[in-house]
């Protein structure tokens, strides 16, 4: 699918990929967006609402840039606290009338505590994806990567290999903790250096995703992966309740199933 030529993973793992809350528009003109073009970067996502979005309306794509020194959220069950949040997206021409899409966000440090229970403390949380398409963004060649500086998960520090996709199970059902999750279509990619999956929707967490590609309804339902702003039922809300407070006061001794794997 790379019809742009060799230097075109090389270009991209130069400029899209630059994960660091200092990345800026690249030098030169910005080309006009199309309505075919998609980028978005967003530092937190919190049952679908957000804080630090850049390009919230992810189609066209266009140059844009949000910052957050620092945010305490209130949950329904708990709280999270976040420092440093920063999202940027940009769009530029390329090559042979091609375009050039990249997206990234960044975390200093988040801390997730739900019922005194000190769920999942990480730092260093950075990802960001590439797309590089023909001018109609009919056909693209899209990259992406994500890492974290530390993570641990219910005290447990969770080993990290680079950035290669870490899946740590929660006990008594509270659903998994993501690191390093990558999805693709054949012309969109979604980055996300954490998505803590919790049951329902409305204690899931992302944090730090970028999102390029060419607009479709595939690509819009990668991005959001069924994370929605749904009210829980007062049944599940109990549920959940239940097992939090049962594994705070009492602490489960066995070592957290990690699965890893590159992508």
């Amino acid at each position: 699918m790379n019809q742009f030529g060799k230097p075109c993973a090389a270009t991209l793992a130069l400029s899209a990929l630059a994960l660091s809350t200092g990345l800026a528009t690249p030098a030169g003109a910005a080309t006009t967006a199309t309505s075919s073009t998609s980028c978005r970067g967003v530092a937190v996502s919190i049952a679908g609402t957000t804080f630090g979005d850049a390009n919230p309306q992810r189609t066209p794509c266009a140059a844009d840039s949000k910052a957050v020194v620092d945010k305490n959220v209130s949950l329904l069950l708990g709280g999270i606290t976040l420092q440093a949040l920063r999202s940027v997206t940009t769009l530029t021409n390329g090559a042979q009338g091609s375009v050039r899409e990249t997206a990234a966000a960044t975390v200093a440090s988040l801390g997730v505590n739900l019922l005194g229970l000190n769920l999942v403390q990480a730092t260093g949380l950075k990802a960001g994806t590439g797309t590089l398409a023909n001018a109609a963004c009919t056909v693209a060649h899209s990259i992406g990567g994500s890492t974290l500086g530390a993570i641990t998960v219910l005290g447990q520090t969770i080993p990290l290999d680079g950035g290669k996709s870490v899946t740590v199970k929660l006990p008594l059902g509270l659903g998994a903790v993501y690191v390093n999750q990558q999805v693709a279509t054949a012309t969109s990619i979604v980055q996300r250096a954490l998505f803590i999956d919790l049951p329902g929707t409305f204690l899931d967490v992302i944090i730090a995703q970028a999102t390029t590609g060419c607009a479709s309804a595939t690509s819009a339902g990668v991005e959001s992966m069924a994370i929605k702003q749904n009210a829980p039922s007062k049944a599940l809300v109990r549920s959940v309740r239940a097992r939090i407070e049962r594994l705070r006061d009492e602490p489960q001794h066995s070592a957290l199933p990690v699965e890893q794997a590159g992508h």
